[in-house]
């Protein structure tokens, strides 16, 4: 992930009198040095960090020389997303009086922007007259602020279809109780070198069964700028399968809607991330396939 901080200055902050942070993170020490930014103005300045592996609450501090910020400590919560995994769906589960529930409205951040300053020495040379002695030249230049913008945005797109091995499917139609796939995609646009931006990392969905809360399916990714999600094997499928079993009771001519966020992909300007859904159409159950009707 990226922590960032942003400085401010009265003064001129220049190559002979530069600002420098210093960032303090599950005891390592991280430093950036050779800011430059012109008096009035303000700058971010961050570092790439990697989380630990387990869940905790990291408190991150922050001392910053030759300038001033209005933060100086960061608390992250690290969580464990895996922790929420639906229960196995049996046979005999039902659901009576459901409704399908209304898509979640979560928070998104599709675009990103932030910038650099840099500066360069500009000569002015003047001849300093000595007289009879002669003279020589004196430089009486300046240092000139250039800006550089950069930005980031994310865009993507959902695929909710039935299993591959559902017998009875046809298109994006298919009975209750079967499992489906997912594909979600995740694609980074950016200008800024890689130093600045982590890939889409983590993609999550949740359920209409359980009313988009309590559990979720973390997906498992590949790609890098731009990415890949699936559903990781289920545990609870015979054959491994790679997808989520809708229940049998959920309601025929009725919309399936998975509901997938995709985060950290972290910018200077703080984490992008993006909503998406997609459904199938339920129309009958299993059963169906199981039994026939007799007189």
């Amino acid at each position: 992930m990226i922590t960032a901080v942003t400085l401010r200055t009265d003064q001129d902050l220049t190559p002979d009198n530069p600002a420098s942070v210093t960032f303090h993170i599950l005891g390592t020490t991280y430093r950036v040095n050779d800011i430059v930014i012109p008096a009035g103005d303000s700058q971010v300045a961050w570092v790439k960090w990697h989380t630990p592996s387990t869940p905790q609450t990291v408190t991150i501090t922050v001392s910053v020389s030759g300038a001033y910020t209005a933060q100086d400590t960061f608390v992250a919560k690290i969580v464990d997303l895996n922790e929420h995994i639906p229960p196995d769906p049996v046979a005999t589960d039902t659901n009576p009086g459901y409704s399908v529930p209304p898509l979640p409205s979560k928070t998104q951040k599709l675009t990103a922007n932030w910038g650099v300053w840099s500066c360069y020495w500009v000569p002015v040379w003047v001849w300093c007259d000595h007289g009879e002695d002669g003279g020589h030249w004196v430089d009486e230049g300046y240092w000139e602020y250039e800006y550089t913008g950069y930005s980031a945005s994310i865009s993507g797109e959902m695929s909710l279809m039935p299993d591959d091995i559902v017998p009875t499917a046809s298109g994006k139609t298919m009975k209750s109780g079967y499992g489906v796939k997912t594909e979600v995609r995740a694609t980074l646009s950016t200008d800024a070198p890689t130093s600045h931006i982590t890939y889409p990392q983590t993609a999550f969905s949740v359920f209409p069964e359980f009313q988009y809360q309590t559990y979720l399916r973390l997906l498992q990714r590949s790609g890098g700028q731009s990415a890949k999600f699936i559903f990781k094997p289920n545990e609870f499928s015979t054959y491994d399968r790679t997808v989520h079993f809708t229940p049998l009771w959920f309601p025929d001519a009725t919309d399936y809607t998975i509901y997938t966020q995709v985060w950290d992909t972290w910018t200077p300007d703080g984490m992008l991330s993006i909503n998406l859904n997609d459904y199938v159409s339920i129309q009958g159950s299993l059963y169906d396939d199981w039994y026939t009707n007799r007189e």
